[in-house]
């Protein structure tokens, strides 16, 4: 990515970020800026508080108005031309997914997420636009700031435990999770 650009996440995406706690070094690592649609902020409300404790499963509470305060992130909402795309999405696929493809699809933003249907059908529409996978940016930013495996592995054991995320088994970058998982 370029300095100063914007990458849109879909509620996935954006819970899996923010349950790394390193929502602001990833966007550092990746010279952007994050972006989300009004319809992922209704959508990604909690992630689980983690750790071993009998409150692992407990919800936490995402705090969009900091983000937005730190200016790491900003909420958008569709304009009419979006909307339409959205809704022609929306019967493949969940809304936060759907609003955050027809953004993309529309502004030519790079998109993360790890939706299939959602991956396939920009690929299909828009094969221009970049897409990233949560490993993807958990490795980019894990490179620039060369994290030392032992931080690391807890990092990706918080996405796991905190951001209920498990990679899929085709992901590319699967190996590097469970090794560096391992690693600890």
């Amino acid at each position: 990515m370029t300095a100063n650009s914007v990458l849109l996440l879909d509620a996935c995406c954006l819970l899996n970020i923010y349950a790394s706690d390193r929502l602001d070094t990833i966007a550092e690592a990746l010279s952007c800026s994050f972006m989300i649609s009004e319809a992922v902020g209704r959508e990604a409300l909690y992630i689980r508080r983690g750790g071993s404790a009998e409150d692992a499963n407990d919800r936490e509470a995402i705090n969009l108005t900091a983000l937005e305060n730190r200016g790491v992130l900003s909420i958008t909402a569709l304009d009419e031309e979006e909307l339409v795309t959205f809704l022609s999405f929306a019967s493949q696929m969940d809304d936060g997914e759907a609003a955050t493809c027809a953004l993309a699809f529309h502004r030519s933003l790079p998109l993360a997420t790890d939706d299939r249907k959602a991956r396939r059908l920009l690929q299909g529409q828009a094969p221009h636009l970049h897409l990233y996978s949560t490993l993807e940016i958990l490795k980019i930013w894990a490179d620039h700031h060369q994290v030392d495996p032992t931080t690391l592995a807890q990092v990706l054991i918080a996405v796991r435990d905190r951001g209920n995320f498990l990679p899929p088994k085709a992901d590319l970058l699967r190996e590097w999770w469970v090794t560096s998982i391992a690693s600890r």
